[in-house]
């Protein structure tokens, strides 16, 4: 399984704010911790939400956490950025 699989499952956009520019894929379960790279274990980040989530400052456990996620985002991003949203 290659990320390009995670693209056409999940979109080519960051499944937590919508960037489509720059997306990369990210492992829910860290491989070094035991995770696969299968489609289940991939979603799809911008580099901004990526480090987010691997800084620890977003916690993601698995797939049913995005959509908090993604309002908390959506706020983080409203409270930086006047032009967003």
């Amino acid at each position: 399984m290659d990320s390009y699989a995670s693209y056409k499952k999940y979109g080519n956009k960051c499944e937590l704010c919508g960037f489509n520019l720059i997306v990369e894929s990210h492992h829910l379960l860290p491989k070094n911790k035991g995770g696969l790279h299968e489609i289940n274990n991939l979603m799809v980040l911008c580099p901004n939400c990526h480090a987010l989530i691997t800084r620890k400052y977003l916690g993601l456990k698995n797939r049913k956490d995005i959509p908090s996620l993604q309002r908390k985002i959506v706020k983080l991003y409203k409270s930086s950025y006047s032009y967003f949203g």
